[in-house]
């Protein structure tokens, strides 16, 4: 994804990317570019709810261990006198503090969820709305919706569901938990029916096949991903049986999810996420022709657009309601580029991101939809309020609901409300490299309400 070419040059291309950790399959540690460095982020502690002790010869956690060797640290829960066994490397379950202890808490099967009493229950809750990663593996309907879990992992289970092959399809190929991973695979399983996803807040990453019959079951989502306040969830409704847990793509779509709801980034004290400091590209990814030059990286690092049609997008988080703050500068008038928001889906092309989100534009020398500062083919901007080429221009814009406001420079040059119907209430951040060199520095997003 990155090449480095001189001093103070780094160039991101599009190209296939190898994992950083050696492991058989992508996750949130991959695309490490040849002039950064490599750093170490240790051991994802994970606190495991499971009958399945993570000592177990043979079980889920030894065959993830032996996947990405060194990169996890399980460590399995119990519930005293429930359970009656603290030892063999397990923590008690004792209160809601102990949450914060670990990265990310992994519940796996019919029992965990519904038998955490309510303060533990709001304790794992507000790990995640803080932070934490969650990744549900097969809890049922009864565990599920008797807890009040609906919220946390975006959809609701059903308790029927087809056993035998099952066939699993992936939606979204560029997402880091299903990289790596076939387009279809069939394992051998049982595959639980939904009640209900809600698609507008969370990404499904890989639907049933209908290879035994063709009912309603087999073509829901089988995983899926959402953010929950600051932190990130997943969850699968596979997993139930024993033959899911030896199958090696099922193991590797596990561990990419563990490593990526672990690794949610941070806002800083005011509510701010830093998506560019000019010191490190982490977290941003190119699709499509052309590059993004990481000019002089450090305080006054800057990101060149050349060539394109592509898009250099955040890939770390999707934003619902924002505010996004950016400066960029052209060379000429007729240089053309552009900032895309709310594009749902990890893109396979730049084109995805206009088809499916919206363009704020920016090239000086045309007028009205096409008008810098306009919502590209949709709004126009009310008249042209960028300084002269070569210097710099603030943007600010904000998304609430289905109401964009744009403001150039100060002024509000843009104000327009999105059909419902078109596009979706949350979605990536991307930059354009259309025609003609523009800069873009101090790429910025404040969320507004973001414990959704």
């Amino acid at each position: 994804m990155k090449q480095q070419l001189a001093a103070g040059l780094i160039v991101l291309g599009s190209c296939c990317g190898t994992w950083a950790d050696g492991g058989a399959h992508g996750g949130a540690d991959a695309g490490v570019g040849a002039g950064e460095a490599a750093v170490d982020p240790g051991p994802v502690r994970a606190l495991v709810l499971s009958a399945e002790r993570t000592d177990a010869d043979g079980s889920l956690w030894q065959r993830l261990d032996a996947l990405r060797p060194g990169r996890f640290e399980f460590i399995h829960a119990t519930l005293g006198e429930r359970e009656g066994q603290a030892g063999g490397g397990g923590v008690l379950l004792d209160g809601p503090d102990r949450f914060t202890e670990f990265d990310v808490v992994i519940a796996h099967g019919r029992a965990w969820l519904g038998a955490l009493s309510p303060e533990l229950r709001h304790g794992l809750v507000g790990r995640v709305r803080n932070g934490g990663g969650f990744v549900g593996i097969d809890a049922p309907a009864g565990a599920v919706s008797g807890a009040g879990f609906e919220h946390l992992i975006g959809g609701r289970p059903r308790s029927d569901g087809t056993v035998g092959d099952v066939g699993v399809r992936i939606a979204a190929a560029e997402h880091p938990v299903t990289r790596g991973l076939p387009g279809e695979w069939t394992l051998s399983g049982e595959l639980h029916g939904l009640r209900g996803i809600d698609e507008s807040g969370s990404l499904v990453l890989a639907r049933g096949l209908p290879i035994i019959d063709a009912d309603d079951i087999a073509r829901h989502p089988v995983a899926w991903e959402k953010n929950l306040g600051r932190g990130r969830v997943f969850y699968t409704v596979l997993g139930s049986d024993a033959r899911t847990l030896e199958d090696e793509h099922f193991v590797g779509m596990i561990s990419n999810a563990i490593v990526w709801a672990s690794d949610a980034p941070q806002p800083d004290a005011d509510g701010v996420y830093t998506l560019f400091d000019g010191i490190s590209t982490d977290g941003w990814a190119m699709t499509g022709p052309g590059e993004f030059v990481h000019e002089n990286p450090g305080e006054d690092g800057v990101l060149l657009a050349t060539g394109g049609m592509g898009m250099l997008w955040y890939e770390r988080r999707r934003f619902r309601d924002f505010e996004l703050t950016l400066e960029w500068k052209n060379e000429q008038a007729s240089d053309n580029s552009g900032v895309f928001v709310r594009f749902h889906e990890p893109p396979n092309s730049p084109w995805d991101a206009v088809r499916k989100g919206h363009e704020i534009q920016i090239y000086d020398i045309e007028e009205g939809e096409q008008m810098t500062g306009a919502i590209y083919n949709h709004a126009p901007a009310t008249r042209l309020a960028s300084n002269p080429p070569g210097e710099w221009n603030t943007f600010v814009i904000s998304v609430v609901g289905h109401d964009y406001t744009v403001v150039l420079n100060g002024e509000t040059v843009c104000e327009w409300t999105c059909p419902p119907e078109r596009h979706g209430r949350e979605g990536y951040i991307g930059l354009q490299n259309h025609s003609g060199p523009v800069r873009f520095r101090n790429i910025r997003v404040r969320e507004i309400g973001s414990d959704r």
